[in-house]
């Protein structure tokens, strides 16, 4: 990003964000040790919550909460074991969910038996 540009080229650094975004280059703006640290999937996903987060329209943007739970699911997938051994695919399918979606449900240990999913759709009529 040319800081030094002519005030007809200037671009702040959302809407460079976002053009890369559009674009699909988003390895290109990113520091390489960020690329280094954690898989592209994860850093992409973090990057589409950013990308809603830019939307011009408040009601489509996401709340605060559905931002922390996302960011909060992520992380965790990042440090358990079989997330990180998982494909890109299969992690696009698992992080795929909608943030709010969980929004009830607290568990001290972030597992959900067959039981307790048996009695989560029997309180849940979805």
């Amino acid at each position: 990003m040319n800081l030094q540009a002519p005030p007809e080229e200037e671009i702040n650094l959302s809407a460079h964000f976002l053009l890369a975004m559009g674009e699909r280059r988003l390895g290109e703006i990113l520091d390489e040790q960020i690329k280094g640290e954690q898989s592209m999937e994860l850093i992409e996903q973090v990057a589409e919550l950013a990308k809603q987060c830019l939307e011009m329209a408040s009601e489509k943007r996401p709340s605060m909460r559905e931002v922390a739970e996302e960011l909060d699911r992520v992380r965790k997938l990042s440090q358990h074991p079989w997330g990180q051994e998982t494909s890109g695919e299969e992690l696009k399918a698992l992080l795929a969910g909608s943030p709010g979606s969980c929004s009830e449900i607290e568990l001290s240990n972030g597992y959900v038996s067959i039981t307790d999913s048996a009695y989560l759709g029997v309180q849940s009529p979805r």
